[in-house]
């Protein structure tokens, strides 16, 4: 996942810099293809991506114990 968004990324940088050379309707073809890709990068993630997995397993099951154990003391 994180060689995606690098790759997005770079890809972002580097067509930014010759944004002005391309036409109306080439900008917009490029914004909605970097749309659909960072969507997808987003939605096709691995569901324990995130370190806050358990937390919100735990509040969609109603687990009460375990979602006390995951709050943080701030």
């Amino acid at each position: 996942m994180v060689v995606s968004l690098v790759l997005i990324f770079l890809i972002s940088l580097t067509l930014s810099f010759f944004e002005e050379r391309f036409s109306q309707r080439d900008k917009i073809v490029m914004y909605v293809i970097l749309g659909i890709a960072m969507i997808l990068t987003a939605g096709l993630r691995g569901f324990e991506s995130t370190p806050d997995t358990d937390g919100y397993v735990a509040m969609y099951e109603g687990n009460e114990d375990m979602f006390q154990e995951l709050i943080e003391p701030s």
